[in-house]
């Protein structure tokens, strides 16, 4: 007899052994069968003994694993097994040499799959309890404290928000050279391009939200806890249907109505793709430019340029974006109605013109970047694992350079996890926790530089300078990373840190891309800053928001454009997010009544007026 495992198993010494055995035959017999099929290739082109076996072995043992582990039957791994052998064996009759040559790719899939097991399992499989400990997490949202003073927060949002909007008409025009150091008007200046029925359009819309808000009756307000806590099956229904129709929306948008010219770096990725052996990978950026790429390499006999590939995946990059919303929205709502509040928030900021197949390398990491946030909440609630979290941090790190901003929100989230268990446990879960982190992201990182290295980049080649003077390495032209302080070196250096032009620069940042963020989280902290100390204390997953967007916005005022704010906007948009989710929350904090319902309704009709402009304004083909 043999002790099974608690998943029942059976994986112990021989039993094992056996199985192991029977899935490396499983996929060396079958790919030694696919051998003898002719493929057209040079006879040295067959596959070499070891190397690609190795790798084929692995893969299929982790096969086995993941689907024994999850269905908890290893005749379904070793089926699984079975079954992936075969397919190997056929793209080895049709691939060669390929296959040889990519054969640890074959690692990478089942891999995953084995990291995301304890993740998959709580979601399709989730423990006893998980319903009172969601309850018991949406009564403690629900009753977290609101804030005060709804009137004189609420009318000088409205305010502020109608002095913004007068500004996008008054604001002077740009001057006719590029000046990196003239910060005065170009976050807002592009509406006066539009055409005028379009500028009188945006007005009205603002001025209809707000008389709504102020004349309309307002409707009978029901217990935001007894409405989080409502589990009917109408609730139920519309959360299964509508982020589809939602994402089916958008994705459709964003692929129908293109901007007509991109200021991202189209031409130069082009050259990149075309004259220099694929160029596969670029360090800033390790994973967004790999997919594109092999999307490109997939879809090239229906592509003329590999930037259409950007387009595609900027649609994809959409989608996943609406997706995160969705969820964040549910999260962070205390019922259906904050929930859609949230996710037009995130829909009403200008970095949405990234989807609308906008060339750049920004879209994919802005979308992942939804899903760091959703983690770090779900994880101070007990409802995701670190490593879960961890997985998801590596991931978007890796695709852009700029996820590693998220850093500082990832480690108070786990500051805080720890400081909610019993003192006498507290920091020894934590470190174990904090090491399991650890080590996941460490294995994101390794695999993904072990495909680097498999695809032929080297050490070497990191230092060569691409097509022009440091493209390519991570820092831009110049390589240097921050805004200096004391002294400009190179002439892709714009402004000093403290300098009015650099003050100008993080203003119009903010008017572009989220204009009504910033100015109503500092007036709601002005003007009620008691109470948001005890809203911060009462639902401590909002720590992880405000550290989120202080880091964001630290990114923003910290790093050099090289070509300058107004020019390289995009490279600076990734504080939008965050500071958009925490002012849109503090808004749903106010007293419910008038004064709440004026706030948002200036917020979001003032942020859809300009959004809907700076899009107009590229889907229209307009320079401004």
């Amino acid at each position: 007899m043999y002790r099974r495992s608690r998943d029942n198993t059976g994986f112990s010494g021989a039993v094992l052994l056996a199985r192991l055995a029977l899935v490396a035959l499983a996929i060396i017999v079958p790919v030694f069968i696919g051998q003898q099929v002719p493929s057209g290739v040079a006879d040295d082109q067959h596959m070499p003994p070891l190397w690609p076996c190795v790798a084929w072995v692995i893969s299929g043992w982790l096969v086995y694993f993941v689907i024994s582990k999850f269905t908890r039957n290893p005749v379904w791994g070793l089926c699984s097994a079975f079954a992936w052998g075969i397919g190997l064996a056929v793209l080895n009759a049709l691939a060669r040499p390929w296959l040889v040559f990519y054969s640890w790719y074959f690692v990478v899939p089942p891999l995953v799959a084995l990291m995301l097991l304890p993740w998959l399992k709580d979601v399709l499989r989730p423990k006893q309890g998980t319903s009172s400990n969601q309850e018991t997490s949406a009564q403690s949202l629900a009753q977290s404290p609101n804030l005060r003073n709804g009137w004189p927060i609420a009318l000088t949002i409205t305010i502020a928000g109608l002095l913004i909007m007068v500004w996008h008409v008054l604001a002077p025009p740009e001057p006719p050279t590029l000046d990196a150091t003239y910060n005065v008007g170009w976050g807002i200046s592009f509406y006066t391009k539009l055409p005028l029925p379009l500028q009188i359009a945006g007005f009205a819309i603002v001025g209809i939200a707000i008389a709504w808000a102020i004349f309309a009756p307002l409707p009978v307000e029901s217990d935001p806890q007894e409405s989080r806590l409502d589990t009917r099956k109408p609730d139920a229904r519309f959360w299964r249907w509508f982020p589809w129709m939602l994402i089916a929306v958008g994705v459709a948008v964003f692929a129908l109505f293109p901007v007509v010219y991109s200021e991202g770096d189209s031409a130069l990725f082009d050259r990149l793709i075309i004259k220099n052996n694929g160029a596969v990978w670029q360090e800033p950026e390790l994973l967004d430019f790999f997919l594109k790429v092999k999307l490109y390499e997939v879809l090239r006999p229906l592509l003329t340029l590999p930037t259409q590939a950007f387009q595609i995946m900027s649609v994809i990059a959409g989608g996943v974006y609406l997706a995160g919303a969705c969820l964040i929205g549910r999260v962070l709502g205390r019922n259906r109605k904050e929930a859609l509040i949230l996710i037009g928030g995130l829909l009403l900021i200008g970095d949405i013109l990234f989807f609308f197949r906008y060339i750049e390398n920004y879209a994919l990491v802005l979308a992942a970047s939804l899903f760091v946030l959703w983690g770090c909440w779900r994880y101070v609630e007990a409802r995701l694992a670190f490593t879960t979290l961890c997985l998801i941090a590596g991931v978007t790190a890796l695709i852009h350079g700029e996820g590693f901003w998220w850093a500082p929100m990832i480690l108070t989230a786990w500051v805080i996890r720890a400081y909610k268990r019993p003192p006498e446990q507290r920091w020894r879960i934590a470190g174990v926790e904090l090491s399991k982190g650890m080590v996941t992201a460490v294995a994101v990182l390794v695999l993904v530089l072990s495909v680097v290295i498999l695809d032929g980049y080297t050490f070497t080649r990191l230092n060569i300078k691409i097509l022009q003077p440091g493209v390519g390495i991570v820092g831009g032209n110049d390589t240097h990373l921050f805004v200096p302080f004391f002294r400009t070196e190179t002439i892709s250096e714009n402004y000093l840190y403290f300098s009015w032009s650099h003050l100008g620069a993080i203003v119009q940042e903010q008017m572009l891309t989220a204009p009504m963020a910033l100015a109503t989280i500092l007036i709601v902290l002005i003007m009620s800053w008691g109470q948001v100390r005890a809203l911060f204390r009462a639902t401590p997953a909002l720590l992880t928001l405000g550290v989120g967007a202080i880091s964001a916005l630290f990114y923003t005022i910290s790093w050099n454009p090289d070509l300058g704010p107004r020019n390289d906007w995009d490279l600076l948009a990734l504080s939008a997010v965050p500071l958009t989710l925490l002012a849109v929350y503090l808004l749903l904090r106010l007293p419910a009544g008038r004064p709440k319902r004026l706030a948002l309704a200036a917020y979001l009709s003032i942020s859809a007026a300009h959004t809907a402009g700076w899009v107009l304004l590229h889907t229209l083909g307009i320079r401004y």
